[in-house]
C-alpha cells in the first residue's frame, strides 16, 4: 500500500502507475501541479517542471483507492478530489466534515484512521 497526503499524493499515484503498491490511499489530492499553480497564477502552469498529474494516470491505475478530503480545505480545493474520486476506476471517497487542509490528522484522526482502517484492514488484503 502507499499513501501520500497533499504533495506527496501526486508523488504516490506515480509510484502506483510504474507498479508499485497494491492499494492507494490519497489524503488532499491534487489533480495535478499545473492545475494546483495556475489558481495562483494562471501562467504558473506553464513554469511546472514536475507535473505529478495524478488526473492522467487514475484512469489506468487498477488498483483500490481512497480518496480522504475536507470539505473545508482551503490549499487543495476539495474538487479537486473529488474530481479524481470520480476518474479513478476502484475508488472510495470520504469526506470530511469541517475539515482544512492542515488538520486531517490533528481534528479528524478518530474519523481518518477508521477510514484507513477499513481500507487496509484484514478483509481488504490483496
Amino acid at each position: 500500500m502507499l499513501q501520500g497526503q497533499s504533495l506527496g499524493s501526486g508523488v504516490a499515484a506515480q509510484l502506483c502507475s510504474r507498479g508499485h503498491g497494491s492499494r492507494l490511499v490519497l489524503l488532499s489530492p491534487y489533480t495535478s501541479i499545473p492545475d494546483l499553480a495556475s489558481r495562483l497564477f494562471r501562467p504558473a502552469r506553464w513554469l511546472v517542471r514536475d507535473r505529478f498529474d495524478t488526473r492522467a494516470v487514475a484512469r489506468a491505475l487498477r488498483l483500490p483507492v481512497l480518496i480522504v478530503h475536507g470539505v473545508l480545505d482551503e490549499v487543495i480545493p476539495f474538487s479537486m478530489g473529488d474530481e479524481l474520486a470520480r476518474t479513478f476506476p476502484d475508488a472510495r471517497f470520504v469526506r470530511v466534515l469541517g475539515g482544512h487542509h492542515n488538520d486531517l490528522w490533528l481534528d479528524h484522526a478518530q474519523e481518518l484512521t477508521e477510514a484507513i482502517s477499513s481500507f487496509v484492514g484484514p478483509s481488504a488484503a490483496p
